[in-house]
């Protein structure tokens, strides 16, 4: 008896030990930290020595999104090879840090497993060929980088014609008509309720949302207001909205967040 007492008594020590060592914190789609009703992503911190800490990176739903190393309580300094995931559990890039600086061959890849994309780093800089894939396999892009510096681009488009180098590697989602087009659906669209039509108001507010890659608009949330109202009709005029076109990464379409300004004004009637 009281050795398995012995024997309860380290494990519970090590158990109560561990879960001080294990902090949650919450982010929104940009990594900012913020309340768990507007998160994207949860964060799980352990001490594993005294000068080393592992984080493990959850999305929200529950699924592993990262596990990396730092070397600081405070992790900011990288060390060691980092692991991205997607929600289905595939490997999405693998990525190496020495001295809290990218370090040797980055690997990217597509939801089913194939490569998207791989590069080499120098001291935190690109040095060396990167290139990046088409969902087919066929070749969207060759940079050739020394220390930072572009020396050689070369694109082409899915069906292997070759673009102009001097088209963006990055653009950013938006929809058909631009911002005027934007606008004009969401002034078209929005309703004042009763309660409010004897008032005067002027409300800034900010619409953000998720445009997938297929180009549809989901997660829409708003901040700047208190008014329930504004919320829920803000949320119900954009998920109105068509396809967008989806944001391209060196040619191939990406999930990315789009933030909207907007001013509601009302005048009394």
């Amino acid at each position: 008896m009281p050795k398995l007492l012995f024997l309860f008594s380290i494990l519970f020590v090590q158990f109560i030990s561990f879960a001080q060592d294990s902090i949650s914190v919450f982010y929104d789609y940009d990594w900012k930290e913020c309340k768990k009703e507007d998160a994207f992503f949860f964060r799980v911190k352990h001490k594993v020595s005294k000068a080393e800490w592992m984080i493990k990176d959850y999305y929200i739903s529950g699924e592993i999104q990262m596990i990396g190393f730092y070397k600081d309580k405070k992790c900011t300094f990288k060390e060691g090879d980092f692991y991205y995931y997607y929600k289905n559990g595939q490997l999405e890039q693998k990525v190496n840090y020495h001295n809290n600086l990218l370090e040797g061959t980055k690997y990217g890849y597509f939801e089913d497993g194939s490569v998207s994309e791989e590069g080499e780093y120098k001291s935190g800089k690109k040095n060396g060929l990167f290139k990046y894939y088409y969902r087919t396999g066929t070749v969207s892009w060759y940079e050739q980088f020394k220390m930072d510096s572009i020396v050689l681009r070369e694109c082409w488009n899915e069906r292997g014609q070759e673009l102009d180098p001097e088209f963006p590697p990055h653009v950013d989602a938006f929809i058909a008509g631009g911002s005027r087009s934007l606008y004009f659906l969401i002034e078209e669209n929005f309703s004042y309720p009763n309660e409010v039509q004897s008032k005067t108001f002027t409300v800034e507010v900010e619409a953000s949302f998720i445009v997938s890659k297929e180009g549809k608009i989901s997660n829409v949330r708003v901040t700047g207001t208190k008014e329930d109202w504004i919320v829920k009709e803000v949320i119900r005029v954009f998920n109105l909205m068509p396809k967008w076109y989806p944001a391209l990464d060196h040619m191939r379409s990406v999930e990315s967040v789009v933030r909207i300004p907007l001013l509601i004004k009302h005048l009394a009637k």
